[in-house]
């Protein structure tokens, strides 16, 4: 089954998770708000889900079987402004959506850092955006669902680059294993199949965290 795919010991994990996440109201009223957050290298995929995510919800009926239309959103969203930049993304842009939709291939990214101490914050952007949504200590935290690319990156031998995306792989292994036991992830192999899993899981995850008045 596509189970054996996902993050293993899958049915304990669902087990365990299972009436973890408390039903709440949308942080709109008239609509369910995501946040698209992705690493470097998911440019087409980034640009697919910005651009059709919202439409593509509400022709398949998605919207209309859940009875909550969506607002997808980013951090091309802000307006050019001060302040630490993942911190402004953390404060205006994950904490005031109901979802956030994590997207990986084959980089983590780049690490985020403690403004005042230059310590390392999170492995990533992407990373620390995902684990505030699993972060279930924090009030009315969003709902995290994370796709990895199913494939290991293709690196021809004499690359200079061979090193670098090999180390980054690694990295990215490392995280995805690290929250196996926090959430159900799936993977994908393209921009359609990544777009058709995330338009049926927005309907069943809204259908069952999102309440309606």
């Amino acid at each position: 089954s596509n189970s054996s795919k996902w993050n293993k010991d899958i049915l304990s994990s669902v087990k365990i998770n299972s009436n973890t996440i408390e039903k709440r109201k949308s942080k709109q009223n008239d609509a369910v708000k995501i946040v698209i957050a992705s690493a470097g290298d998911t440019e087409s995929e980034r640009k697919s889900l910005l651009d059709s995510l919202e439409s593509k919800f509400r022709r398949d009926n998605h919207e209309k079987n859940c009875g909550f239309r969506i607002i997808v959103t980013g951090w091309e969203d802000l307006a050019s402004q001060p302040g630490y930049a993942q911190d402004v993304i953390n404060e205006k842009i994950i904490q005031e959506n109901d979802f956030v939709v994590a997207v990986f291939k084959h980089k983590l990214g780049t690490p985020t850092k403690n403004i005042s101490t230059g310590k390392k914050r999170a492995e990533s952007g992407t990373a620390e955006e995902l684990l505030q949504a699993l972060d279930k200590s924090k009030d009315h935290h969003p709902v995290g669902m994370a796709y990895f690319y199913s494939q290991a990156p293709v690196i021809s031998l004499d690359s200079s680059d061979k090193v670098k995306i090999e180390k980054e792989w690694k990295r990215l292994s490392k995280f995805k294993n690290s929250i196996k036991d926090k959430m159900i992830f799936k993977p994908y192999t393209d921009s359609n199949g990544l777009m058709s899993a995330i338009l049926l899981d927005l309907e069943k995850n809204i259908s069952d965290y999102i309440i309606k008045d």
